[in-house]
C-alpha cells in the first residue's frame, strides 16, 4: 500500500502531464492549460525530488523515474512530429476570416493527413484523421466529422478549378475557403 502511494501520485501526476501536452490525437486545449501545466509539473517535480532523496538507492525508484522519462520523451518525439508537418494546403469555415467568432480550420499535410482545428472564445478542439485526394475530391477520412463540427463540415468536398474552393458534394454544408489568401 505504501508503494502505491508513493508511485501512485507520481504515475498519475506523470498521467495528467502527458494528457495535458499531447497534440497527435485529438484532444481539447484551452486557456485553463496556462494555469494547469505549470501546477502539475511543480508538483512532479515536488514529487521526484522528495521520493528520491529518500529511496534513490532503490532500484524499483530508478526504474520508475526512467520509464517515465522515456514515455515522456517519446510524447515529446510525437508531438514534434506533428507541429512539423509540412502543409499542403490551408481551409476554413467561419463568418470571419480571422476566425475570431466560432470556426474551423482545417490543414491538410503532404502526407494524407489533416488537421481539423475547432476555435471559440479561449479553447479549441483538433481532431486528426486521414484524408485521400483523387479526380479533384477530397475524401476527409473521418465518417463523423458531421457530429464533430455541428453539421458545419461533410466528409467529401469538390475541388471547383475556377473559384479554387472545395465545393460540398452534399447539399447544406459551406464551402472551404482558402486560408492566406
Amino acid at each position: 500500500m505504501k508503494i502505491l502511494i508513493k508511485y501512485g501520485t507520481v504515475v498519475l501526476l506523470f498521467l495528467l502531464l502527458i494528457n495535458y501536452t499531447h497534440t497527435y490525437f485529438d484532444f481539447t486545449a484551452s486557456k485553463s492549460n496556462i494555469f494547469v501545466l505549470p501546477l502539475i509539473a511543480g508538483l512532479l517535480v515536488i514529487n521526484f525530488v522528495i521520493i528520491y532523496a529518500l529511496e534513490s538507492k532503490h532500484i524499483t525508484t530508478n526504474w520508475v523515474f526512467t520509464i517515465l522519462i522515456l514515455l515522456f520523451g517519446v510524447n515529446l518525439y510525437l508531438n514534434t512530429t506533428q507541429s512539423n508537418k509540412e502543409i499542403w494546403h490551408e481551409y476554413y469555415i467561419s463568418p470571419d476570416p480571422q476566425l475570431k467568432t466560432r470556426g474551423y480550420e482545417l490543414k491538410l499535410y503532404a502526407d494524407k493527413t489533416y488537421m481539423l482545428n475547432e476555435y471559440w472564445h479561449g479553447e479549441s478542439k483538433h481532431y486528426f484523421g486521414a484524408y485521400e485526394f483523387e479526380n479533384d475530391i477530397l475524401t476527409l477520412g473521418d465518417k463523423t466529422i458531421e457530429d464533430k463540427t455541428e453539421s458545419q463540415m461533410t466528409s467529401e468536398y469538390k475541388y471547383n478549378n475556377a473559384t479554387k474552393l472545395f465545393e460540398s458534394i452534399e447539399n447544406g454544408y459551406p464551402n472551404l475557403k482558402v486560408r492566406n489568401e
